[in-house]
């Protein structure tokens, strides 16, 4: 969960954009690639979607993205869209429903591909294969918890040490976990000494939050 002030895409809604539950699509329709079958789209909407795919699988044809995935995380989208939205989309123009459902499509499609994205987006992990894809060409990747020890010229316990703690910190942000061996070993691989800085900047963060900010 984000920290401190919500983000502008934490923004609910107006009173009167905001529409909980389907007349067309049943309750948790899009809680699987199974269920999500029986979505019902617009055919304009579904033709955009299978476009997507289609660029998608040119990039990555051993995927196990379809178009199921892709309808169930539209619609996860339209449902988000009355608690949590951004109020203006690229440009200053006003958001919408379907446009913000479509930019969670494309968010999903960038990582299932591999590419990184902000660590939060962890809500539709269960719709890609082992719950969320590796991550691709990050600093430390392929290299060994010794080898990050060697790097930084640094005791080999110091890092192991700073990498479990680091798996469990990940694990906060998302439910696979080789995924949070990944980052970890991203930001290690940056500091040996990552996640016990990271501990010390969040315990001063909940100080502050009193109002005393005498560190800052």
């Amino acid at each position: 969960m984000r920290k401190g002030r919500k983000s502008a895409a934490q923004t609910p809604a107006p009173k009167s954009e905001r529409i909980y539950g389907s007349k067309v699509n049943e309750p948790n329709s899009a809680s699987s690639k199974e269920s999500a079958k029986k979505i019902q789209l617009s055919n304009e909407i579904i033709e955009v979607l299978e476009e997507k795919l289609r660029d998608f699988k040119k990039e990555n044809k051993n995927t196990s993205i379809n178009l199921n995935s892709l309808k169930a995380v539209y619609r996860r989208g339209l449902g988000a869209y009355s608690s949590s939205h951004r109020p203006t989309i690229t440009g200053g123009k006003p958001n919408t429903r379907n446009a913000w459902a479509m930019a969670r499509v494309n968010k999903f499609l960038k990582k299932a591909s591999g590419e990184k994205v902000k660590k939060a987006y962890v809500q539709d992990d269960d719709l890609m294969k082992n719950g969320g894809e590796i991550l691709k060409g990050g600093r430390a990747d392929r290299r060994t918890i010794r080898e990050i020890a060697d790097f930084h010229n640094v005791k080999y316990d110091i890092v192991f040490r700073q990498y479990k703690k680091g798996i469990k910190h990940e694990l906060e942000h998302t439910s696979n976990f080789n995924i949070a061996k990944e980052i970890a070993k991203d930001h290690l691989y940056e500091r040996p000494d990552y996640y016990d800085m990271l501990e010390k900047i969040e315990k001063t963060f909940i100080y502050n939050i009193g109002g005393l900010w005498k560190n800052y």
